[in-house]
């Protein structure tokens, strides 16, 4: 039951006991564990824990009780990245996300994982409405883990919301020079390409998406839509367009649907 605690070892002399019960970030009680100490703190094991004092009575008694414990792990353990992160993490509950980002920066120093970091950061400047900065520490994040494509999508967010969509081609093709089989950035830089109209590359580029994945069904759906758009295009007699074929050029003057 939520009654129940655990002892955590913070020193050798009994008044350096402190009893508490370790809750996830949802606020349900994990299982209990013997002999958690400083060690295990030290494992890592705090990650995306919340440690709360027992016999809470609402979040913002949980957030200080926590905070409180992790000044005191701070001062077992001030080179811990997992206590800042978890600072951070009250901070930003409380909807302080300045702070949050100079508690993470903190943490950056101390960890061998930066990119969670830079993912956690560029998250708060998104709260903050600062969607330079948080597309900065995005791609900082992709720079360190080309495979965080929740940090892809947010980078991309970033240029729509800012309509630097120029941009976003330019950052997503330098990507895919080095992620030439991920069928996210291709697929974002087909969306890219729509958006300022350029039909032809938006089909090129779900195409690729789709023949690394073939089961990726948004790539074709948008790819049937950018293939719609062409034949607009060549419907229209205000419209045309002209194919680059190595030295010469042609212009297309019809079209036939094929299965």
């Amino acid at each position: 039951s939520k009654g129940e605690k655990e002892i955590i070892k913070f020193g050798e002399n009994f008044d350096d006991l402190m009893e508490v019960s370790l809750y996830d970030i949802n606020n349900n009680l994990l299982p209990q564990k013997s002999g958690n100490n400083v060690a295990y703190i030290k494992s890592g094991d705090i990650k995306n824990y919340i440690y709360n004092v027992s016999n809470k009575t609402g979040q913002q008694e949980i957030a200080i009780n926590a905070e409180k414990l992790l000044n005191d792990l701070y001062a077992l353990e001030p080179n811990n990245e997992e206590i800042y992160i978890q600072k951070a993490n009250i901070f930003s509950k409380r909807d302080q996300h300045a702070e949050a980002v100079e508690t993470l920066k903190v943490a950056l120093q101390f960890t061998d994982e930066a990119a969670e970091i830079y993912s956690m950061i560029g998250m708060e400047y998104l709260f903050m409405d600062n969607l330079e900065k948080a597309k900065e520490n995005f791609i900082r994040c992709l720079s360190e883990d080309d495979d965080d494509y929740s940090s892809l999508y947010n980078v991309v967010y970033c240029f729509d919301f800012l309509d630097q969509n120029k941009e976003a081609i330019i950052y997503l093709n330098s990507f895919i020079d080095k992620n030439p089989y991920s069928e996210v950035a291709w697929h974002q830089l087909g969306r890219q390409y729509f958006i300022i109209k350029d039909y032809e590359k938006a089909v090129w580029a779900f195409d690729y998406a789709t023949l690394i994945d073939e089961t990726f069904l948004g790539a074709y759906l948008e790819k049937a839509k950018a293939l719609e758009k062409l034949k607009e295009g060549l419907r229209s007699e205000n419209k045309a367009y002209i194919y680059h074929c190595y030295n010469h050029y042609m212009c297309p003057i019809g079209f036939e649907d094929t299965p």
